[in-house]
């Protein structure tokens, strides 16, 4: 879809804004997949959202009309389809969305998409609190395993 898209991009993002197509793309993420599906969804979602949305106030206006500011509808959809930690791959989309392409940590890059950040932020904040309670179960079992090695000798 977004190679048909990149034919002719103003045309199709147009389309999709007048015709509120974005609700449409949106609502792939209220299904039930498992884990590689439902990321793969997703990447699909986001990455066909950031053509559609590139270098386009005007479609960037109406999906914030749709979604709220800061994309809260699709924040919320993402957070709960991604019961799982989020990849590497979902942050690098959500990335891509923030400069409307693809970012590179190695190129100068500027912020296209402002409504991104916010989600971006709420998502990593996701990362983080999964890593950190990873973590302390991780710590935990090792103290716990300590415990039970010491009392062995």
């Amino acid at each position: 879809m977004r190679k048909i898209i990149m034919i002719d991009c103003v045309y199709y993002q147009n389309l999709f804004c007048n015709g509120e197509c974005f609700l449409h793309i949106v609502s792939l993420l209220n299904g039930t997949f498992d884990e590689a599906v439902g990321e793969q969804l997703v990447l699909n979602v986001l990455q066909t959202l950031t053509v559609l949305l590139a270098e386009n106030d005007e479609s960037k206006a109406a999906f914030r009309m749709l979604v709220g500011v800061g994309y809260q509808t699709l924040q919320s959809l993402l957070l709960d389809f991604c019961k799982w930690l989020p990849s590497q791959k979902l942050l690098d989309a959500i990335l891509g969305m923030l400069v409307d392409g693809t970012f590179d940590i190695n190129e100068e890059t500027t912020i296209k998409n402002e409504d991104v950040i916010i989600l971006f932020l709420n998502v990593l904040q996701k990362v983080c609190l999964s890593l950190s309670i990873s973590l302390t179960v991780m710590c935990v079992k090792c103290e716990h395993i300590c415990d039970l090695t010491s009392m062995l000798w």
